[in-house]
């Protein structure tokens, strides 16, 4: 993805921003939420989207901020993040989305979480690629 004003690609960070826009844009509720027990945040936001939508899926994916720390001081993914999601429902669509602004899936350790890589990233591109997702769009 290149920033064509500026000749550059954007940080890890602001990338992962990027697709956590384009799967709000589909529906999918996308944070960061300050907890450190990701089922436990799983539990209460999916509980929250259910509130405000009793006949809605209650997708969602979001980063624990304690794992912002993966990012340097300049937004660089240093180690690979881990993404949490509601489940299967979100999976190919996270990956999509990941895929558009030059992340992607390196392993699922979970049934409701993603390993996060950038492509671009010499320190985090030798992962195993286990379940690469391709693009939607092509």
């Amino acid at each position: 993805m290149k920033v064509a004003s500026r000749g550059h690609t954007p940080v890890s960070f602001d990338r992962l921003l990027l697709a956590f826009a384009n799967l709000e844009s589909y529906g999918i509720d996308t944070r960061i939420l300050p907890g450190t027990n990701p089922d436990r945040e799983l539990t209460l936001l999916r509980a929250s989207i259910f509130e405000a939508f009793p006949d809605g899926t209650a997708s969602c994916v979001f980063l624990l901020k304690r794992d912002i720390s993966c990012f340097g001081c300049t937004g660089t993914l240093r180690r690979p993040v881990h993404l949490h999601h509601s489940g299967a429902d979100v999976t190919k669509a996270i990956g999509a989305a990941l895929a558009e602004v030059g992340l992607g899936i390196a392993e699922r350790p979970g049934p409701h979480t993603v390993t996060v890589v950038d492509v671009n990233e010499a320190n985090t591109v030798n992962l195993p690629r286990k379940s690469m997702v391709p693009r939607l769009h092509q």
